[in-house]
């Protein structure tokens, strides 16, 4: 079953909020595979998030910069 996030939002009548604590994708211990699908991953979350909140500057930054997007 496909699930997109307008289905998601009109079933739930909320928005989609994605709290970045961190850039995983970056640390040594991930194999090139799971450090890709840790970047897909944060680019869809940026992408379908209605508001994104960031829990310190440097994230904030990354965000802004790498995305084009305003975070809180």
């Amino acid at each position: 079953m496909h699930f997109s996030s307008k289905k998601i939002r009109r079933q739930f009548k909320g928005k989609i909020i994605t709290n970045i604590d961190g850039l995983e994708w970056k640390r040594d211990k991930w194999k090139f595979y799971a450090k890709w699908l840790l970047k897909f991953s944060e680019r869809q979350a940026v992408h379908y998030s209605d508001i994104i909140i960031g829990d310190n500057k440097g994230i904030t930054d990354y965000v802004n910069e790498e995305y084009d997007k305003v975070i809180s």
